[in-house]
C-alpha cells in the first residue's frame, strides 16, 4: 500500500511538471529532402529517428486534437524578414532550413552519400534574390491535462522496463503545436552587366562556396540591394501556405514601388504587412511549430537529449554534407578537366578569368589542371575514409542513453579531417596559382569603335600611328591597353571639296573588356 502511495505521489509530482519540459521546433526540422516525418498532437515519436514508427502510449480519447486549447489570450502577431540570396544554391539552402540558418539534427546520412551531394549541388548560377518571408502566428496550442496513458504503458512504467517502453513508445510526444500563415515574396533580380572583379574577389567567392552549408542570408546593407534592384529591375514570385488569397495583383502592385522614391525593401515590407491583413482566419493555418515533452518528466529514465546534443548532431549532418559537396567535386575533376567544365567551381572561375581579359582559349591553363587528376585522387580517397567515421559519431551521439561529453562517446577525427581540408586548399591554391600565372601573359586590353557618320572613307590614327580606315558609314574595332589615355585623329581621306575634316578624341581604357565608342565624320 505504501509503494502505491509513494508512486502515485511520485506520478502526480511528474504531471503537475510536465508542461516545464517542452521544447519547441520549428516544423520544418522534421522533414529532410522532401520527406515529411508522421508528427502529430499527442503522437509519440523517437527522438533519435521521427522516422520510425512507434506504437501510441495514451489513449485516443485523451489525445485527441480537438481537445488543443491555445495558451493564453494574446492576440495575432504578424512577422516579415528579408533575405538575400546571390546564387541558386544559397536559394535553396535557404529554402531547406527554412530560413532557421542552420542544418536539422535529423539524421543526414540516412539519404546516402550521393543523393546528399547530388542535392547539394545546385547550379552556381548567378540569380540575385531578396526573399521576403512574411508570417502570421495565431499562437500556440497545449493539451489542458496530460493525456492519459494506455493500461500497457502504464504498466511498463510502473514495472520499471525503461528500455522497452522507450522502444514501443519513443522517447517525446507531442505535447503541443503552433499555428501559422506564411506568405513569402521573391523578387528576383534581372540580368544585368557583369560587375568587374579582380581575381582575389573572385577566389576568395570561390572559397566562400566550400564554407559552411548552413544559410546566414539576412540582409546586411540594405542600401546597396536596394540601389541593384531599383537599377536592374526584377520579376516577384508570390508563394502562399495556409491561407487563400488573391496574390495576381501582388507583383504589379510591388512592381510599382520599385518606379516610386524611398526605400524599397521597407516599401515591399509595408505594402507585405498591409497584405496580411486578409490573412487572420485561423481555420487555414498551418502548423509550424511543435512542442516535444520527453518521457523522462513520467519516470522513464535513460533518456538522455538537450540543445547541445542536438547542435552537436546538426554540425556533423552539416560536415557531412559539405564533405559530400567536396568529393562530389574531386570526382567531377577526374572525370572531366574541371577547367572546362562549366558546372563545376572551378570551371565557373576559370571561366570567368577569362570572360574578364576577353580571352577564350586557355588551353595551357586546361592542361595544367588536368594534370591535377592524382591529387584530386586522394582527395576522394581520404574524404571517402572520413565518412564512415562521422557517421559512427553521429550514432553515438544519438543514442539518447549516451552523453555528447562522455569521452568514451567522442571519436576524435579531427588529424583526419585537418588533413583531408589542407590537401584540398592545396589544389585549390594550385589551380589558383596557374589561373593567375596563366592570366599575366594575356593581354589587358579594352575595346574602342570609330563609327563613321560620313558617307566617306576616314584615315585613323592613335596617338599619332596608323591604325586604318573607316569607311564611309563603316566602323573600325581598335584594341587599346588598360590604363591608357589615347588621342585619337580622324582624317576625311577623300570627297573633300576644298579641305579635309579632321576630328579629334580623346579616349581613355580604364578596365579590362571596357568598350568605348566614338563618333567621327562630321565637324566639330
Amino acid at each position: 500500500m505504501k509503494k502505491t502511495i509513494v508512486c502515485m505521489a511520485f506520478m502526480g509530482i511528474v504531471f503537475g511538471s510536465w508542461a516545464q519540459g517542452r521544447s519547441s521546433y520549428d516544423a520544418s526540422m522534421f522533414k529532410i529532402y522532401g520527406q515529411q516525418a508522421a508528427i502529430e498532437p499527442g503522437k509519440s515519436i523517437n527522438i533519435a529517428d521521427p522516422f520510425m514508427t512507434t506504437r501510441q502510449c495514451f489513449t485516443s480519447s485523451s489525445r485527441d486534437a480537438s481537445l488543443l486549447k491555445k495558451q493564453g489570450t494574446a492576440g495575432v502577431k504578424t512577422h516579415v524578414e528579408v533575405f538575400y540570396t546571390k546564387n541558386e544554391q544559397e536559394y535553396q539552402q535557404l529554402k531547406s532550413t527554412n530560413a532557421s540558418e542552420s542544418v536539422s539534427f535529423l539524421n543526414t546520412f540516412s539519404v546516402g552519400a550521393s543523393q546528399a551531394s547530388q542535392l547539394l549541388k545546385e547550379s552556381m548560377q548567378k540569380t540575385e534574390r531578396l526573399v521576403f518571408i512574411a508570417t502570421v502566428d495565431f499562437g500556440n496550442y497545449f493539451y489542458p491535462d496530460e493525456p492519459e496513458f494506455t493500461p500497457e504503458a502504464k504498466a511498463l512504467l510502473n514495472e520499471g522496463k525503461y528500455d522497452e517502453f522507450k522502444t514501443r513508445y519513443g522517447t517525446h510526444f507531442v505535447s503541443g503545436i503552433g499555428k501559422t500563415s506564411k506568405v513569402t515574396v521573391e523578387l528576383i533580380r534581372n540580368q544585368s552587366e557583369k560587375k568587374e572583379q579582380n581575381i582575389d574577389e573572385m577566389v576568395a567567392s570561390m572559397e566562400g562556396a566550400l564554407g559552411s552549408v548552413s544559410g546566414g542570408f539576412k540582409v546586411e546593407n540594405k542600401e546597396e540591394q536596394n540601389k541593384n534592384f531599383r537599377e536592374s529591375g526584377f520579376s516577384v514570385v508570390v508563394d502562399v501556405e495556409g491561407p487563400h488569397l488573391n496574390t495576381d495583383s501582388w507583383a504589379d502592385a510591388i512592381q510599382k514601388l520599385s518606379k516610386a522614391d524611398g526605400d524599397l525593401i521597407d516599401a515591399v515590407i509595408g505594402f507585405v504587412k498591409q497584405q496580411l491583413k486578409d490573412c487572420q482566419n485561423e481555420a487555414d493555418a498551418l502548423v509550424s511549430r511543435y512542442f516535444l515533452t520527453d518521457f523522462s518528466l513520467y519516470g522513464c529514465k535513460g533518456i538522455n537529449w538537450n540543445l547541445e546534443k542536438e547542435k552537436k548532431l546538426g554540425e556533423i549532418n552539416e560536415d557531412y554534407l559539405s564533405l559530400c559537396m567536396l568529393i562530389d567535386m574531386a570526382e567531377d575533376a577526374v572525370n572531366t578537366n574541371p577547367a572546362t567544365n562549366p558546372n563545376s567551381m572551378i570551371g565557373m572561375m576559370v571561366k570567368e578569368i577569362s570572360q574578364q581579359l576577353g580571352a577564350q582559349e586557355h588551353d595551357d591553363l586546361d592542361a595544367k589542371i588536368g594534370g591535377l587528376t592524382p591529387e584530386w585522387k586522394k582527395v576522394i580517397e581520404k574524404g571517402n575514409a572520413l565518412i564512415p567515421k562521422l557517421k559512427k559519431q553521429y550514432e553515438l551521439f544519438s543514442n539518447v542513453a549516451n552523453d555528447v561529453n562522455d569521452p568514451a562517446n567522442i571519436i576524435d577525427y579531427s588529424a583526419e579531417e585537418e588533413e583531408f581540408g589542407e590537401l584540398f586548399v592545396s589544389i585549390f591554391d594550385k589551380i589558383v596559382e596557374f589561373a593567375e600565372e596563366w592570366a599575366s601573359t594575356i593581354p589587358q586590353l579594352g575595346l574602342l569603335t570609330v563609327v563613321n557618320q560620313s558617307g566617306d572613307p576616314f584615315n585613323v590614327y592613335v596617338n599619332n600611328e596608323f591604325k586604318g580606315v573607316v569607311n564611309g558609314y563603316g566602323k573600325l574595332n581598335l584594341q587599346l591597353n588598360v590604363g591608357t589615355t589615347n588621342q585619337v585623329k580622324a582624317v576625311q581621306k577623300s570627297g573633300y571639296t576644298f579641305y579635309e575634316t579632321v576630328n579629334y578624341r580623346t579616349v581613355v581604357i580604364s578596365s579590362i573588356g571596357e568598350k568605348v565608342e566614338v563618333k567621327i565624320g562630321l565637324e566639330d
